[in-house]
């Protein structure tokens, strides 16, 4: 059976704006209204937070216990195998990346990204609305095959590449069936 999850990439240290993922709005952190807007959704089957295993990152895996929400902790800089051991901790097929300082994602892009892969007869590798962005700020949803990112963790040793989660298969349309979608 097919199981798609969404993994968000959160941390408490942003170097812009530290401690933005639990900042409060309306009595909710930020994190709480993405996981709002994800639930939302009608194609994910569920969300893991992925954050960083410092003790600053404590609060957020607190957080999603109180919600009932899997939280996965790894490493700040390997964002890519952070991302994979998430998605493999909750047995996914399917990944759909929504960035985590992007609390006001639209529920009906990140459907719409997932029936795009599901029903491409491609079947591509990788979706993404934001190859050649399209959409408005804070829209990007990336669809991927947990395999090719299993793939993508077996070649990439770079940190720079490990760092930025999918930039391994967008780079590499020779290796990847990749797809943009634009708005």
């Amino acid at each position: 059976m097919t199981k798609i999850i969404a993994p968000v990439q959160v941390r408490m240290g942003s170097s812009r704006f530290p401690g933005k993922v639990m900042y409060e709005i309306n009595g909710k952190p930020l994190l709480g209204h993405l996981l709002d807007r994800l639930n939302l959704s009608n194609s994910l089957n569920g969300v893991v937070v992925a954050t960083v295993d410092s003790p600053e990152n404590d609060i957020i895996e607190t957080y999603c216990n109180n919600r009932n929400v899997f939280c996965y902790r790894g490493s700040e800089e390997d964002v890519l195998g952070r991302t994979l051991k998430a998605l493999q901790m909750v047995n996914a097929s399917i990944g759909v990346e929504v960035f985590g300082d992007c609390p006001l994602i639209d529920p009906e892009i990140v459907d719409f990204m997932i029936d795009e892969f599901l029903n491409d007869q491609s079947k591509p590798d990788f979706v993404g609305n934001d190859l050649k962005t399209t959409f408005p700020p804070g829209m990007d949803v990336e669809v991927f095959n947990v395999k090719a990112l299993e793939e993508a963790d077996k070649q990439v040793s770079d940190p720079y590449i490990r760092e930025h989660g999918t930039l391994f298969i967008r780079q590499n349309p020779h290796l990847f069936s990749i797809k943009n979608i634009e708005a």
